[in-house]
């Protein structure tokens, strides 16, 4: 495999010094909508997370990649909702993200996708539905920078954060013990503490953060409470 330039592992990666991020999730069926909550998130989070989709892994459309856009130093992520994500490679290159997340559910040749997205100093992401086992990307886990858990199905609105998964955090972190862990789904003040000593490293807030009063604030407390977590918990 080519090297990757390190810019994701020394620049971006809070695995490596067991810090937590606080991500801000987009999840746009259109671009009035997308344009609005990233003006909202502008100049607020430093990092982003971004769903598009085609409709073939939920019911609903997503934007696409046409039109996306996001303040320069932002980190990007980009998460490809779609059973055939790699028919969106080159578009997805051509906007510079740190990193591409893929579903481990969908078709394609993933390692083939990785070697491309690294050579190119793209970050690879692989994120896993409640019911996937961890057993599906094992093989592939050297070529996986970060593994998102998504705690609940893309048209589940119940917000619950199924701490149970937390066993595959433990399994992934066993296999690679810098992996970089991201949690979707239900994160709250109250549970912050619980994921993240279970190994958690990325918190993925849905929708909450642009559309408060005030973003900024939001964030803030958020970031915040991540930062004071003791120590001990951001240790698996």
């Amino acid at each position: 495999m080519t090297k990757m330039k390190r810019v994701f592992i020394n620049g971006f990666s809070v695995a490596a010094d067991n810090s937590v991020a606080v991500c801000p999730v987009i999840r746009a069926r259109d671009k009035v909508y997308f344009n609005d909550h990233m003006k909202r998130l502008s100049g607020v989070a430093k990092r982003i997370h971004i769903d598009i989709g085609d409709g073939t892994l939920m019911h609903a459309k997503l934007v696409s990649t046409r039109g996306l856009w996001w303040p320069e130093e932002t980190q990007v992520d980009i998460h490809v909702l779609s059973a055939d994500p790699l028919r969106y490679i080159d578009d997805l290159f051509k906007l510079e993200p740190q990193m591409i997340i893929v579903q481990a559910e969908s078709n394609g040749n993933f390692l083939d996708f990785a070697e491309k997205a690294h050579s190119r100093g793209v970050a690879v992401g692989v994120a896993i539905k409640p019911e996937t086992p961890v057993e599906l990307i094992e093989s592939a886990i050297t070529s996986i920078d970060h593994v998102l858990i998504l705690s609940g199905h893309f048209s589940d609105t119940s917000g619950h954060a199924n701490t149970h998964l937390l066993t595959k955090v433990l399994r992934l972190k066993q296999l690679r013990s810098g992996l970089e862990i991201g949690w979707e789904g239900g994160i709250t003040m109250d549970n912050m503490a619980t994921l993240v000593a279970g190994g958690v490293n990325v918190l993925n807030i849905v929708g909450t953060i642009q559309r408060s009063v005030d973003p900024r604030a939001t964030y803030e407390r958020l970031e915040a409470a991540a930062k004071a977590l003791p120590s001990r918990h951001k240790r698996l």
